[in-house]
């Protein structure tokens, strides 16, 4: 796992998600399920096959794209894939409450431990929505604000934030319900400290601040 990791881990910092059945078969070939295949934070594999970084450490990689974050899960509980990225921390986290034997490897806080500065993350999700009466505006979506899956970025979703909400600000956050596409009717509602992106009256994302 460690020569797994300094290939993995140490040059591209991905979280790695793997069959606790998968721990004692043998690593020379090391198959990866990627859910958002094409996104640049999901490239690592392809990249670090292309520069000969996995053959340098011993390790033959085969990756293939799947559907999607659950499709990439299910890869790895079977055993037809050894890990899948771009998957999700919640996405993890639901698997595992759910009783599936997944893990993150127990060398991921040796790696990250010290980045990660003793903060906590919870992947608990409030859950909010515009009052009954609430007055929204329409939101137009633009080439530009779309990624290779046809989804509005994060980065467009954290200019309305940025744009409707007036500073200062010492907190905000997004949550995401749902994609957001080119084709879709978007309405962006604002209320205090709170911004919600709507399709068809359905809350897709989500924002609050602090101040």
């Amino acid at each position: 796992m460690r020569a797994i990791y300094g290939a993995l881990a140490g040059a591209i910092g991905l979280l790695a998600v793997s069959a606790c059945a998968q721990a004692q078969q043998n690593l020379d070939t090391f198959r990866i399920a990627i859910g958002g295949f094409g996104l640049w934070a999901a490239e690592a594999p392809r990249l670090g096959q292309q520069a000969g970084i996995f053959k340098k450490h011993g390790i033959n990689v085969e990756y293939y794209a799947t559907a999607g974050a659950g499709e990439s899960l299910q890869a790895v509980i079977s055993g037809s894939a050894d890990l899948s990225i771009a998957v999700g921390t919640t996405g993890v986290m639901g698997a595992f409450a759910k009783g599936a034997p997944v893990r993150i490897p127990a060398d991921f806080y040796d790696v990250y431990g010290e980045a990660m500065g003793g903060r906590k993350v919870s992947a608990r999700v409030r859950q909010t929505a515009p009052s009954a009466d609430f007055v929204g505006q329409p939101f137009v979506i633009r080439r530009a604000d779309l990624d290779i899956m046809g989804h509005v970025n994060n980065a467009a979703v954290w200019q309305v934030v940025a744009e409707y909400v007036a500073p200062p600000v010492r907190y905000a956050e997004l949550v995401h319900y749902g994609p957001v596409e080119m084709d879709h009717d978007v309405t962006v509602v604002v209320e205090e400290d709170q911004v919600w992106l709507l399709v068809d009256g359905d809350v897709r994302v989500s924002g609050s601040v602090v101040r």
